[in-house]
């Protein structure tokens, strides 16, 4: 009997529910004709072929631990700018693995989101007197 409530599953479903919708099977891609001469009649496939997927299962998935580089990217990609020398001072717990340390990706974005989420809102504009 396996638990699905566990930090991993809820991090990979809150991943999936901030992904952009998948475009609908109907959609086709742009296509040119290519000019007279060498290989003439061919059809010409525009980026748009390559950069659409209607596969459901193409979502990235971050891995199960992550070194202070990796876990400084996708914590500047998801919420704020970070430096991996930042992440030395957070209290995390690390595992030394081969020279590397490495830290759970769930409790590195569960404690990027509680910084973000205890941090003032602050309002730009001048003040009225």
């Amino acid at each position: 009997m396996t638990n699905t409530d566990t930090p991993a599953n809820r991090l990979t479903a809150s991943f999936e529910s901030r992904l952009p919708p998948a475009p609908n099977g109907n959609q086709r891609c742009q296509t040119a004709r290519r000019a007279p001469g060498r290989n003439a009649g061919q059809e010409l496939t525009t980026m748009a072929q390559h950069t659409t997927s209607t596969a459901p299962d193409t979502a990235p998935v971050l891995p199960a631990r992550v070194d202070r580089r990796r876990g400084a990217a996708i914590i500047t990609h998801r919420y704020f700018p970070v430096s991996h020398r930042t992440l030395e001072s957070w209290p995390l717990t690390w595992r030394r693995v081969n020279g590397r340390a490495l830290v759970d990706t769930a409790e590195l974005l569960a404690f990027a989101e509680a910084k973000l989420a205890a941090a003032p809102p602050v309002r730009g504009g001048k003040r009225n007197p």
